[in-house]
């Protein structure tokens, strides 16, 4: 096992170059993940039978887009189930008041569900960020490559632990941000 300094020197520049790809992919895909499921989860939430605007057939069209569109029914149903949770007291209080159907969406049920989308986020990251690191294995690049390619296949035991590291700070740094957010955003627990 060679000295630690001797490693970053010689691999330094590999692992960033590595830590920068598998962040590429993993922001990329959660973002467009987020993109096609943030929407598709509001409306499918929407129409369900108790929904604000109940319509089984494009409820149940909704069921099976989201079941075969890669990441985005994973978010899709995070959103969904975020926005189950909120009280419908409140959506009932703001119909009162007049609130259009938009409006219940936006101030009433995305506002109360944020935390929990908050987290939905942080947990579609790390599970993208765990599909990018086993895609690696396989020739995508990033961490998982590296780990492979120059830990694995060349029997470098210090290389496979510090990519393996590397991905587990990486989960743990994103999950603790997305459980600190939610609960700064969170005006419940106030």
């Amino acid at each position: 096992m060679q000295p630690m300094g001797e490693f970053f020197a010689e691999y330094g520049a590999l692992l960033a170059e590595g830590v920068w790809a598998s962040l590429v992919m993993t922001v990329a895909s959660t973002f467009f993940a987020y993109v096609i499921g943030l929407p598709l989860g509001i409306w499918f939430h929407l129409t369900k039978e108790d929904g604000l605007r109940p319509n089984r057939v494009v409820n149940v069209v909704l069921g099976w887009v989201i079941n075969i569109v890669c990441a985005a029914p994973f978010v899709a149903r995070i959103v969904e189930q975020s926005l189950a949770e909120v009280d419908g007291g409140l959506i009932e209080a703001a119909y009162s008041f007049g609130a259009s159907d938009l409006q219940i969406v936006v101030k009433v049920m995305i506002r109360e569900s944020l935390p929990s989308i908050v987290r939905g986020v942080a947990i579609s990251f790390v599970t993208l960020f765990g599909y990018v690191a086993m895609a690696g294995t396989v020739g995508a690049g990033g961490l998982g490559s590296i780990a492979i390619r120059y830990g694995y296949q060349r029997w470098n035991t210090t290389m496979m632990v510090v990519a393996v590291l590397l991905c587990v700070i990486f989960v743990v740094a994103f999950q603790t941000l997305g459980d600190h957010l939610a609960r700064r955003i969170d005006h419940r627990s106030r």
